[in-house]
Order: structure tokens, then C-alpha cells, then sequence
């Protein structure tokens, strides 16, 4: 029954929804020799999907063809077959550029692309022995129509081997990100997380680092690194403001599955109080989902400088300090409501590993 739900989520979300999943885009083409526009009309005709090309020969013919695979693995394996080129993705169109290198190392996993950017080697000098880290950090990009930007990612090493035949996964690894790495997909429709609590990709880093056991001594590439990220995205956006004159005892406003009830609100000069109660929201992997409610003038601009407070069950004390003691026009809020996580099994060959000086 969650497995049913979830597809719908993914693929017929509701219309306010903060983010839509469609369905994997791929590519079949029986193995023969073609030219690259040939090839490229093909993709386009097949997925719907904007694919921009420049700096390339589209008269030069390959020989390749796929059987349903997805369409960023099927431009990483053309662009192979040209020896150059690199791919990218954005929310709205795939572009591809002839005239740059090939990837140093990239995989794949459904409608994602994970690309090695670059690999830390640390070593540490002590008095008690020397130690050596292996960080290997890898972008991330999605078919067009995936909005990374309110994405949290998560990533575990799950089996690692260098090109001595050393294992190089350790016995504590563990993982990138605030959250667990699950084992399949994953939804919670009613956990509200507000606004100052998001981070990762919510920053515009579509980035994320997995660590590895240092290699041997004498080992010149990373033979194959296997993993299992989680990409978390919510489904919907929320947010709205409260009028000081209704913030009287017992006014109610929803926030999602969130109910806030006020107890009291009061401004005294350039400081405020708002006593609450609320229940519902779920649990987020910060605890619980506790209301982040912001102070604005009648123009909408913030005015607090500074919150404070706590509380329990029987309510809460939020105190204010404000820039002026101008009055306060509403509370405001701003957050995401239910989360769908997407969990992504991918395998990166042959990364090389920093020369030694």
C-alpha cells in the first residue's frame, strides 16, 4: 500500500506541489552507425526532453545504441564514444558540450548523474603514527523537471576497492548528510519543516563527499566505489501570515498538518511575546517539527532582530527583539510540508587518485 502511494506521489502530485518526479526519461536505439544529429533528434523525439548541443560535429557518425537506458548515462556513453564532451542538467533542459573533456569518473542511477569531482587524500603527522583520509566528492545532477534546489542528500558507502584489490570500505563508514540513508524509497506526508532548517542542496550545493579507507601505498586509481544516496524533496510548499489583530486566546491557523493555537501575542516597545500551542507536523530528522514563526511590518519586511524561549506541551514562549518600535503587523511563516525520499543505488569505475609529489 506505501509502495502505491508513493508512486503516486512521485508521479501525480497535487498541483501546489514543491516538486514533481517524473517518471525516469530513457532511450532505445537499435546498435548501429549513425550520425550525431541523428543520435540527438532521436533523444529529443524519444524523452520530450530539451537537449542542447554545442561545440559539436553533427555530421560525425558512432556506433552505439541503447535498450531503455537513461537518457544522462545514455550523453555520458555518446560523448564517450566521441572521446570528449561533458553533460549537464538543469531543471529545464540537458546541455551538452562538445569541446570540453570527458568526465573524470561518473555513474548513474535512475534519472541521476553523480560525476567525480575531485579526491582529497589527508595525511596526518603525529607523534604516534601517521594516518591517511580519502574524501572523493562528487556533483550531482537530475533529468530536467527535478528541482535539486530544495533537495537534503544523504549518501553510504556500501562497497568500495582500489586498484590493488584493496577493500577500502571501512568498518564505521558513515555517511553524508543530517539523516539516515534508507534502504528503499520513502515517504512521510505529514512532517512540516520550517525554513531555517533547510541546508545541502537547499543552498545551491548539489554536492555531497563519501569517505573511504586510505588505499595501497602504491594503487593509482580507485578501482570502484558503490553507493546508496537518498535525496529528499518535499512535497509541497507552504506559507502565510497571521494578522496581530486575530492573535488572540484560541485563534487556530494550520500549517500543513500542523494545528498553532495562540495563547497570547503582545508588543511592547521594540520587544515582543507570542505564547502558543501546537500540535501534529510530524517528526523531521531533527527531532520534532518545531513552528518557526517571524515577525513583519505592514510592508511584509522582518523587524525581528533576535528570538528566544522555550516551552513543553502545555505551551511555549517565543520573546522578540525587534529593530524599532514601530508596530508589528503579522507573524509569518514559510515551510515545506510532507517529504518524498527517492533512494538511488549507483557504481563510479576508475577514479584516479592524486599523484604523489
Amino acid at each position: 500500500m506505501l509502495t502505491a502511494l508513493l508512486l503516486i506521489a512521485l508521479q501525480d502530485p497535487a498541483p501546489e506541489a514543491g516538486v514533481r518526479l517524473a517518471a525516469p526519461a530513457t532511450v532505445t536505439l537499435e546498435r548501429a552507425e549513425r550520425t550525431v544529429g541523428e543520435i540527438l533528434k532521436a533523444v529529443r523525439s524519444q524523452t520530450g526532453l530539451k537537449v542542447e548541443a554545442s561545440q559539436l560535429d553533427e555530421s560525425k557518425k558512432v556506433t552505439i545504441g541503447w535498450k531503455g537506458s537513461p537518457v544522462l548515462q545514455s550523453l555520458d556513453e555518446l560523448c564517450r564514444a566521441l572521446g570528449a564532451g561533458q553533460v549537464r542538467s538543469s531543471k529545464d533542459e540537458i546541455s551538452l558540450d562538445g569541446s570540453a573533456a570527458l568526465p573524470r569518473a561518473v555513474g548513474h542511477g535512475e534519472r541521476f548523474r553523480f560525476e567525480v569531482e575531485n579526491v582529497q587524500v589527508t595525511t596526518t603527522r603525529r607523534l604516534s603514527g601517521t594516518t591517511r583520509t580519502v574524501n572523493v566528492t562528487l556533483r550531482y545532477d537530475a533529468q530536467p523537471g527535478t528541482d535539486l534546489a530544495q533537495a537534503t542528500p544523504g549518501v553510504r558507502l556500501e562497497e568500495a576497492l582500489d586498484d590493488r584489490g584493496w577493500s577500502l570500505l571501512g568498518v564505521e563508514m558513515h555517511q553524508h548528510g543530517m539523516g539516515e540513508v534508507p534502504l528503499e524509497d520513502q515517504e512521510d506526508p505529514d512532517v512540516v519543516e520550517f525554513e531555517r532548517r533547510h541546508g545541502g542542496a537547499g543552498l545551491g550545493l548539489a554536492r555531497m563527499t563519501v569517505a573511504v579507507q586510505a588505499p595501497a601505498r602504491d594503487a593509482k586509481a580507485i578501482e570502484y566505489i558503490r553507493c546508496r544516496a537518498a535525496l529528499t524533496f518535499p512535497m509541497r510548499n507552504v506559507d502565510g501570515e497571521v494578522p496581530v489583530a486575530e492573535l488572540v486566546d484560541g485563534k487556530e491557523f494550520q500549517i500543513g498538518s500542523m494545528t498553532v493555537r495562540v495563547k497570547k501575542f503582545e508588543q511592547k516597545g521594540a520587544e515582543a511575546t507570542l505564547e502558543f500551542t501546537y500540535r501534529g507536523g510530524g517528526r523531521s530528522e531533527y527531532g520534532g517539527s518545531m513552528p518557526w514563526l517571524n515577525l513583519v511590518d505592514a510592508e511584509g519586511k522582518t523587524v525581528s532582530q533576535g528570538m528566544s524561549g522555550g516551552g513543553g506541551g502545555d505551551g511555549y514562549k517565543w520573546q522578540y527583539r525587534l529593530k524599532s518600535d514601530a508596530p508589528v503587523a503579522a507573524i509569518q511563516y514559510k515551510a515545506t510540508a510532507g517529504r518524498i525520499t527517492k533512494v538511488v543505488r549507483f557504481e563510479i569505475r576508475n577514479i584516479p587518485l592524486p599523484g604523489k609529489e
